[in-house]
């Protein structure tokens, strides 16, 4: 969920997505379940999920119609194909933490950029420890120094 919605945000999907703040970052529970009801009626992918430290945790596993999935992808977001690639390969070494810190940081710009207020350290900091209790959990920091990955790689909101 967080690479989909970093993905959405940073290439423009169009997903017709409604993330919402959620202990582990932004998060769209339609759009989810949904997805997951696809998958499985279109036999793409078998969805498993799991709980664990108080999360849920899916598994996505290819399923016997899997090339008809890459073919629906590579067609409806041939624009976007490359770019959500990038990400991917972004994120492919990165635990869960990094993506969930990186999301959240993401989503607290863009609410700055909504607001029309000053974006800095301070604000990020702010907007990221505010959007749920469970993010006490994170220290400054780690906080920071997923902001200057960020930056970094060009992973930030248009303003």
């Amino acid at each position: 969920m967080k690479l989909l919605y970093l993905c959405e945000e940073s290439t423009h999907m169009d997903l017709m997505t409604d993330f919402k703040k959620a202990a582990a970052g932004p998060f769209d529970s339609k759009l989810i379940h949904s997805a997951d009801t696809y998958f499985k009626e279109h036999k793409w992918f078998h969805v498993e999920k799991k709980q664990s430290n108080g999360y849920d945790h899916f598994i996505y596993t290819p399923d016997i119609n899997i090339d008809q999935y890459k073919g629906y992808f590579d067609g409806y977001f041939a624009n976007q194909k490359e770019s959500i690639k990038a990400i991917i390969d972004l994120f492919r070494k990165q635990n869960t933490s990094h993506c969930e810190i990186v999301a959240t940081l993401y989503y607290a710009w863009k609410e700055l950029i909504g607001k029309k207020t000053i974006i800095n350290d301070e604000a990020l900091l702010t907007g990221f420890y505010s959007f749920h209790k469970k993010k006490e959990k994170f220290p400054r920091n780690t906080v920071l120094e997923r902001l200057r990955w960020m930056e970094e790689n060009n992973i930030t909101p248009r303003q």
